[in-house]
C-alpha cells in the first residue's frame, strides 16, 4: 500500500469512527451531541495546525462567530 493509500484510508477509517461516535452521542441527546461535534472540530483544527495549516482555525472560529450572532440576539 502506497503511502496516499494509506493516508486515504486513515480519513475514510477517521470519518468513520467520527460518524459512529455522533451517533452514540446524538442517542444521549441534544446536549452531548453538540459536545462530541465540538471535540471532533477541535481534534481537526489542531491536527491541521500540526500540518502547517493554522488557518482552520479561523474557519472554526467563524463557524463559532456565526452560531453566536444567530443565536444571540
Amino acid at each position: 500500500m502506497s503511502a496516499a493509500e494509506a493516508a486515504t484510508r486513515r480519513r475514510r477509517n477517521r470519518r468513520e469512527h467520527w460518524r459512529e461516535g455522533g451517533e452514540k452521542a446524538r442517542a444521549k441527546g441534544p446536549a452531548a451531541y453538540a459536545a462530541y461535534w465540538w471535540d471532533v472540530a477541535r481534534s481537526i483544527a489542531v491536527e491541521a495546525e500540526r500540518q502547517g495549516r493554522p488557518e482552520v482555525w479561523n474557519d472554526l472560529s467563524s463557524s463559532l462567530h456565526k452560531f453566536f450572532e444567530r443565536h444571540n440576539q
